[in-house]
């Protein structure tokens, strides 16, 4: 585990030297700005293209390259939803009555994935998905037992089913045994017992992300404690002073990420299993950076960035 850097002190200077600098670059100052509310590195790069753009529109063959390269990957995303769009419409007239439907799509969608790996790649990964699926399951339940009995667990209580219960685990195994060319049984051993720090950061980064942006509204509806309220059950700061501990929990996984990213020559990991750990967890601090991005859309900016990303092009004029 890496020491924690102080990073801290190093938004400090920076805005400190902000405020004591005349910078007239509004460009320059925009971009601190939204360095200082979010860093870079959490961000999901290709949103990122784009608001770049317009801070570089004075270099015109880079801009216009730039912008041909965003719009191409954006026909291409756009060509992929419609996949997977027309896959969701074909298959409801497939599927058995309510009280089975659950069951029976996991069952057979799980051996079907495991069939095609087995025959593309000639490895048996059944056993790690439903195990992954199974350990999934196991956190709803423990986390329905303490709604159930009015339970306060601990932060760390809390923690340790709620980073499985983020699903990030079972997601990233299956992003390792469909996507990669090479499946390595000590890896899938490894994650399968959920012993690579990367995949429990990401998730954390998920769940407190998630915890701070939709546990007031979760709470109504009577859902069980979040980390928010399990830290002030604790400790008996307020909530504000919550909030802030698991922003510092946020940064503090960052920097354990940052580490495991400069320390991945070392890893049995593949580097592309790796980017798609710290990928999610940037999706996850994009999501709810400005709010619920699942419950509340609208409010939250998910569907301006969706429309920006995925629909509205570039224009090349």
């Amino acid at each position: 585990m890496p020491p924690h850097s102080n990073f801290d002190s190093l938004e400090n200077m920076v805005s400190m030297s902000q405020k004591d600098h005349n910078i007239n670059d509004i460009d320059v100052l925009d971009m601190a700005v939204e360095a200082l509310e979010m860093p870079y590195h959490w961000r999901m790069k290709r949103l990122e293209t784009k608001r770049y753009i317009d801070v570089y529109n004075k270099h015109d063959l880079l801009i216009e390259f730039a912008k041909i390269d965003f719009n191409i990957v954006q026909a291409v995303h756009q060509e992929e939803l419609k996949y997977l769009s027309r896959w969701d419409v074909n298959r409801l007239d497939e599927l058995p009555e309510y009280m089975k439907l659950c069951y029976l799509v996991l069952h057979n969608e799980t051996n079907g994935i495991g069939r095609d790996i087995l025959k593309d790649k000639n490895i048996n990964v059944i056993p790690f998905l439903r195990k992954s699926w199974e350990d999934l399951c196991k956190a709803y339940l423990v986390e329905a037992k303490w709604h159930k009995r009015r339970h306060k667990p601990s932060v760390e209580e809390y923690m340790r089913y709620a980073w499985i219960s983020s699903s990030v685990p079972t997601s990233l195994l299956h992003f390792y045994c469909v996507f990669s060319d090479q499946i390595s049984s000590q890896v899938l051993e490894t994650l399968s017992q959920h012993q690579q720090h990367v995949v429990r950061c990401s998730a954390n980064v998920l769940r407190l992300a998630n915890d701070l942006a939709t546990s007031p509204d979760e709470l109504k509806r009577g859902e069980v404690f979040k980390s928010v309220q399990c830290y002030m059950n604790e400790t008996g700061v307020s909530e504000e002073k919550a909030c802030a501990y698991m922003k510092q929990m946020i940064s503090d996984t960052w920097t354990e990420i940052n580490y495991e990213k400069i320390s991945n020559d070392s890893s049995i990991l593949p580097r592309g299993f790796v980017e798609a750990a710290i990928n999610l967890a940037r999706t996850s601090q994009c999501m709810y950076q400005y709010g619920d991005g699942h419950g509340s859309p609208d409010k939250a900016k998910t569907v301006d960035r969706v429309m920006s990303l995925l629909v509205n092009p570039v224009p090349l004029d």
